[in-house]
């Protein structure tokens, strides 16, 4: 599905794909005698004209020893060889912005960096204190193309600090941090892939819409999110200089994952932007996939893409009306007392009430006001 095309009308030369979560632990396993490459073809005619990926790797690979008890959001780890899944799919770039690249403590991030560059990959977004310049990733194609890539979290529960390297912070001054670095490379084209969002929900958090509002803003051509699992919808916007617009696209949902809550968790989309042989943008599109039963991504039949297609519309148009703020507090507030009720006992459980003060002591002012929010419902 074509969001936009420049007036231009330029030929298109390259394109980019950004999709969501790829989320090996949990139990994604490839099925009796294929491997992660073979599954990977289910979904590969997604990717099959782009130049390169970029994606967000939910969890570290190949550690041992969890860093945090089980239950305080699970840990969630995969194998060395999953990444033989993404190799068809063309990803060279993987983003460790995220709430589980932490995990297996500092050691399991070095180790998961250590596998991704074995298999000819970058990974971006975890590592750096604030003091550093943001960890960003200019991809130099063919003639004047130069995409640059930045991960960044807006959820984390080991950011990064002036003192100590942690997850990268999705804040509009790390974003125009990281826009500089990569224009000094000579990047053309830019791309946030922001950890936010909220899950059970389709719908962007508010303040999570306004951050991503403000990183466009900074002058990034794309910003996207994942971590909801969930699809949801975009806005465009116009102010950069040149009268450029700029993308949000506020849910990816999973591009495969071990972890599967419930059927809108198998919808998915990749985003794929169209460059003419400048470098400049020609062309959004966005297209569906949907996990099987298993959790594996696959490119959906034309009913199923019909389908997935008109809930991105009808979800973009609410988020453009408004009308989406309501919905993300109606969703938000089921279950959400239930939901910090049984952390804190996992978390009780785990490592007694030190474990529960820690639990709680990662709620910020957005969960309250949420938890306002559904008072008032």
């Amino acid at each position: 599905m074509i969001v936009w095309e420049s007036e231009r009308k330029e030929p298109i030369a390259y394109k980019v794909a950004v999709a969501g979560d790829f989320l090996p632990g949990g139990g994604l396993i490839p099925r009796q005698g294929r491997s992660w490459s073979d599954m990977a073809k289910e979904v590969s005619s997604c990717f099959s004209d782009v130049a390169i990926s970029f994606i967000n790797l939910e969890g570290p690979l190949g550690t041992v020893q969890p860093s945090q008890p089980l239950g305080l959001g699970g840990n969630l780890c995969g194998a060395p060889e999953a990444l033989g899944y993404l190799e068809p799919l063309r990803v060279s770039v993987i983003g460790f912005a995220n709430n589980h690249i932490y995990d297996y403590g500092r050691d399991g991030l070095l180790l998961t960096k250590e596998i991704v560059q074995r298999h000819g990959m970058t990974g971006i977004g975890a590592g750096r204190t604030l003091k550093e310049v943001p960890e960003t990733h200019v991809w130099k194609g063919p003639e004047e193309v130069r995409v640059g890539l930045w991960a960044a979290a807006n959820v984390t529960s080991h950011p990064a600090t002036r003192k100590r390297a942690g997850t990268e912070v999705a804040t509009q001054k790390r974003a125009w941090e990281a826009l500089r670095e990569m224009r000094s490379q000579g990047a053309t084209f830019t791309i946030a892939l922001l950890y936010a969002g909220l899950e059970h929900t389709n719908y962007p958090d508010p303040s999570d819409l306004a951050v991503m509002h403000g990183i466009a803003d900074t002058g990034f051509d794309l910003v996207a999110a994942c971590h909801s699992h969930r699809m949801s919808g975009y806005t465009m916007r116009y102010g950069k200089e040149g009268g450029r617009p700029s993308f949000c696209f506020f849910g990816l949902g999973s591009l495969s994952s071990g972890v599967v809550y419930s059927s809108l968790e198998r919808e998915g989309l990749v985003v794929v932007a169209g460059l003419n042989r400048k470098g400049s943008l020609e062309r959004i599109e966005t297209r569906p996939i949907f996990l099987d039963e298993t959790g594996w991504g696959t490119a959906p039949d034309k009913e199923t893409e019909e389908h997935l297609l008109k809930r991105f519309v009808r979800l973009s148009q609410e988020i453009s009306q408004g009308s989406y703020a309501r919905l993300f507090y109606k969703d938000a507030s089921r279950g959400l007392i239930r939901r910090h009720c049984t952390d804190a006992l996992v978390a009780f459980r785990a490592g007694g009430l030190s474990d529960v003060a820690q639990k709680f002591s990662r709620l910020r002012i957005k969960h309250i006001h949420r938890f306002l929010h559904s008072i008032r419902m």
